[in-house]
Formats: structure tokens, C-alpha cells, sequence
């Protein structure tokens, strides 16, 4: 069974998507608390118009729904923010990584790079000084004078 190792850019790669699943859990989770929250407020509503007022019982129980309802729905609002940080932090640190590679691929490039030009600065100074060891041959001086031009002719008429 062969195993596959992650490297620590693909591990952070990773690490947002989880977060961001996890955050879109929460928010389904917030939104059905806030729902409750609705549901216990109405109920509490209706009893306040319609229902017997007297009933100190029944009022506390719905109070306590609502109180209950608001209370998980401040819950699932601090987690969804705070994930929202967490998902910015872990992309950030990805980000970074990613660069950090970056710049790391163009310095071994640079690297790489400044080697093979002062290999070919190298090897272009020994051509030059083999071919300057080579014999040179005389130089030919070329004389244009006037005698060796032929006269123009003019035109007979």
C-alpha cells in the first residue's frame, strides 16, 4: 500500500476548504436558530394578544423559549464570525506559503540563470582568446588613386 505525504503547501491547501465547509455548516445552524428565535416570538406574541395572561406559567415557559432561542442564535452568530476569522487567517497563511514558494522557485531560477550566463561569459572569453592566438593574416592595404580609375569618356556628338 503505497502512501502519499502532503506537502505543507498542499496541507494548508487544505485547511481553508475544511474551514469554509465547516463555516457554511454553521451558517445552516444560524439560520435554523434564528427560525426558532422567529417561532418562540410569535408563540410568546400570540399569547401576549390572545391567550390567558393570568397563566404566569405558561408566559414564563414561552419567555424561556425565547430567552433560549436568542441565546443559541448569539451562539451561532459569534461562531459564524469567528470562523469567518479563522477562513481569512488560514487563506492568508496559504497565501503566504504559496508565496514564499514563489519566490523561492525564482531565486533558484535567478540562480540557475546567472550560472549559465557566466558559464557562456566563460567559455565566449576562452573562444575569444583562442582566436586570438590563432595567426592573423597580413593585412591588405587597398590604394584607390586616381590613375588606376579609367577616364571618363565623354560623350561624342
Amino acid at each position: 500500500m503505497a502512501m502519499f505525504w502532503k506537502n505543507p503547501t498542499e496541507k494548508l491547501a487544505d485547511e481553508p476548504e475544511a474551514l469554509r465547509k465547516r463555516a457554511t455548516q454553521l451558517a445552516a445552524k444560524r439560520t435554523t436558530a434564528q427560525a426558532d428565535l422567529n417561532r418562540a416570538i410569535a408563540a410568546r406574541e400570540k399569547h401576549h394578544l390572545e391567550g390567558d395572561l393570568d397563566d404566569d406559567k405558561f408566559d414564563a415557559k414561552l419567555q424561556a423559549a425565547v430567552d433560549s432561542a436568542a441565546s443559541s442564535l448569539a451562539g451561532y452568530d459569534e461562531s459564524v464570525a469567528k470562523q469567518a476569522t479563522l477562513v481569512a487567517e488560514a487563506e492568508a497563511r496559504l497565501q503566504a506559503e504559496r508565496n514564499a514558494a514563489a519566490q523561492k522557485a525564482a531565486g533558484e531560477a535567478d540562480r540557475a540563470d546567472r550560472g549559465r550566463r557566466a558559464k557562456w561569459l566563460s567559455l565566449s572569453r576562452e573562444f575569444a582568446a583562442l582566436l586570438e592566438k590563432l595567426p592573423q593574416p597580413k593585412a591588405r592595404r587597398w590604394r584607390i588613386s586616381s590613375e588606376a580609375t579609367p577616364a571618363r569618356s565623354k560623350p561624342q556628338r
